[in-house]
């Protein structure tokens, strides 16, 4: 049993948002802080306290009242087999409409309103598998009822309709071996029938879970081993699985599996006839009891695994488990552990939310659902879990990680990892901007982004910026210019479908060919020197790799040292001034090495990154006026 569509309106920051689909196994919903995660899981309880949506839209004035009742619209899917086993379980009697007169379903069976007839129609009008309930809740300051959405809510064929609120239905129960006993017709509540009753019994197969403390440490002493909603009877349904030792034991290395930390877990007798849940974090084999934690003295995750577990393991049917943030309360190692185990009991629906993408890449979503605020609204769109995997391929063709982008506004998309560290660091310090919500993630496995190469990774860029996405949009793509043509620039900026900007120089290491700096760095790293290293020094090593072409662009004039700064080979000067200069003793590290050299620019001399600075603010920012962005003062 699954909820596999659902819609909640006119609940906080939901006001008339599009259904979505849901799934049995793992659900993601995804976003930022305050998009509106936090609310759809508590509607999803179907117990959630009412607050009708506020905003612009509902409330023309301070003082106007908002529209008092919430709706949910859901789909209930249920196997057939699950269905007619939690019927048999609870003993109560069950009720589908009388069928239209002229229905297929009247004309299979014929004569069906009698003792013989009607358990027949009832096995034919429920025996599609999986059979899908259409059902609505409504909420509101005296009201909290079930109704069907249609009629019947399941529509496997078509009904009398009713012509008041209590029409004839068929009354029946079902037997521990599936067959329907005692049928008969009667006038019933329209809110009886078999949906909306099933929405009541759905909300005890709900459970929501948070970061909040809630009081599961201990509760009166009990026989039932059924948890309840909110799992504030975790001690006694513990204390009942006790009593099976290997029931026990396995949920008890569970635990240990998701928190190594914890040992085993017990359950003893507390005052007032109540039991509690001791938490044992030293070898059991001391038998020290008096050293084991109460539960209830332990921190917030570890009651949240117990419960979750408890939730997972031992529920005799399929339940509807929702985790809010699970990586709030949980080391990511323990979410991904945790993942792993609730993933061996897929016949659950979990439904996440998590802005954590250490929780994405540890279960397989079957759908991923992105929620935004917009104008004071949350939407919800929906990512194909086969588009989400393909992200994550595409991110690791490129050498990123759905780490690196998940959760920012836009991506510039730089040449590699050097560019990656360098460039926020020459827009904090050099142009006195903030990155706000934009991610600089370097493009790593695409060798210099050349022929076949460049074509793949801009493959890879246009598909990660396509159509609803855990990647956020690409603001555009920073590369070297090496030794393109203007022509070979433009040609490229206009078949690869990004913003391409092109540093001015073949290089990023072509701006920190600064002898001051590169004596300054070599010091500190070059400990066996003898004498401190000067900027003469290196000056010197310069000279003759000035007058070297090969470390140059074809077509640079010679002795023109503006056109050596910008065709040279910056990365091959620095090796070779690092190993000479030391003796070998130091080997360029580029992305270290860089950016202790950017550091000492941005201190020392900025005025040498004005360039560059000028290049990744109108990158991010888009075309300016005049002659760029201004640059704020450090």
């Amino acid at each position: 049993m699954y909820i596999s569509k659902f819609r909640v309106t006119n609940y906080k920051s939901f006001w008339q948002p599009d259904a979505i689909e849901l799934g049995p196994g793992f659900n993601i919903v995804t976003g930022q802080n305050s998009s509106g995660k936090t609310a759809f899981l508590e509607a999803l309880t179907l117990s959630y306290t009412l607050q009708p949506h506020r905003s612009a839209r509902t409330a023309a004035a301070p003082d106007a009242q908002l529209a008092p009742d919430s709706v949910v619209d859901l789909r209930l899917t249920v196997p057939r087999d699950e269905l007619f086993g939690l019927l048999a379980s609870i003993n109560r009697p069950w009720f589908i409409p009388h069928p239209a007169p002229d229905c297929d379903l009247v004309r299979r069976v014929g004569r069906w309103d009698t003792p013989e007839g009607r358990p027949r129609i009832v096995q034919l009008a429920l025996s599609a598998d999986p059979l899908d309930f259409d059902i609505r809740l409504e909420r509101g300051s005296a009201l909290d009822r079930f109704q069907c959405a249609r009629f019947p809510s399941f529509a496997t064929y078509h009904a009398a309709q009713p012509e008041s609120a209590r029409p004839m239905c068929i009354e029946f129960r079902v037997s521990a071996d599936g067959s329907i006993s005692s049928p008969t017709s009667r006038p019933v509540d329209v809110h009886d029938e078999l949906g909306p009753a099933l929405g009541r019994v759905l909300r005890g197969h709900i459970y929501r879970f948070d970061a909040q403390r809630f009081n599961v440490g201990s509760c009166p002493a009990g026989d039932s081993p059924i948890l309840k909603p909110q799992a504030d009877n975790l001690a006694e349904v513990l204390s009942c699985l006790q009593a099976n030792p290997e029931a026990f034991s396995h949920f008890s290395s569970l635990v240990t599996r998701v928190l190594p930390h914890v040992r085993r877990i017990s359950v003893r007798p507390f005052s007032n006839q109540r039991v509690g849940v001791l938490v044992w974090t030293l070898d059991p084999a001391t038998r020290r009891l008096d050293l084991a934690r109460p539960l209830s003295e332990c921190g917030t995750g570890v009651g949240q695994v117990l419960a979750i577990l408890y939730a997972a393991v031992s529920a005799p049917r399929a339940q509807v488990i929702l985790i809010d943030e699970p990586q709030s309360f949980l080391h990511p190692g323990a979410v991904r552990k945790l993942m792993g185990v609730l993933s061996d009991r897929s016949r659950h629906q979990y439904i996440i939310s998590t802005h954590s993408p250490s929780v994405i890449t540890s279960c397989e979503p079957v759908t991923v659902t992105v929620a935004r605020l917009r104008d004071e609204e949350t939407a919800l769109e929906q990512v194909e879990p086969t588009k989400a995997k393909s992200l994550r391929a595409c991110l690791s063709e490129i050498g990123a990680a759905l780490s690196d982008v998940f959760g920012a506004d836009n991506v510039l998309w730089v040449e590699g990892p050097t560019e990656e560290a360098c460039f926020p660091l020459i827009l904090r310090r050099v142009a006195g901007r903030s990155l706000m919500g934009t991610a600089v993630v370097g493009i790593r496995r695409v060798g210099d982004l050349e022929g076949r190469d460049a074509e793949r990774a801009f493959e890879m860029l246009n598909t990660l910026s396509a159509g609803p996405s855990l990647v956020p949009p690409a603001v555009g793509v920073v590369l070297d210019s090496e030794c393109r043509t203007d022509e070979q620039k433009t040609e490229m900026s206009r078949r690869r479908g990004q913003r391409v900007h092109f540093l001015p120089r073949r290089m990023y290491e072509n701006y920190l060919l600064d002898a001051d700096g590169i004596a300054d760095v070599l010091n500190r790293l070059d400990v066996g020197r003898a004498a401190p290293l000067s900027a003469a020094e290196v000056e010197r090593a310069i000279e003759p790799m000035r007058r070297d072409r090969g470390l140059l662009c074809g077509g640079t004039r010679d002795g023109d040292a503006d056109q050596w700064e910008q065709h040279v080979h910056g990365a091959e000067v620095l090796s070779i001034l690092f190993s000479h200069l030391t003796e070998a003793r130091v080997s360029f590290d580029k992305v270290r090495d860089c950016f202790a050299l950017t550091e000492w620019l941005a201190q020392k001399k900025p005025e040498a990154l004005h360039e560059i600075a000028d290049l990744l603010c109108s990158a991010i920012e888009g075309p300016a006026d005049g002659n760029g962005p201004a640059r704020d003062q450090v």
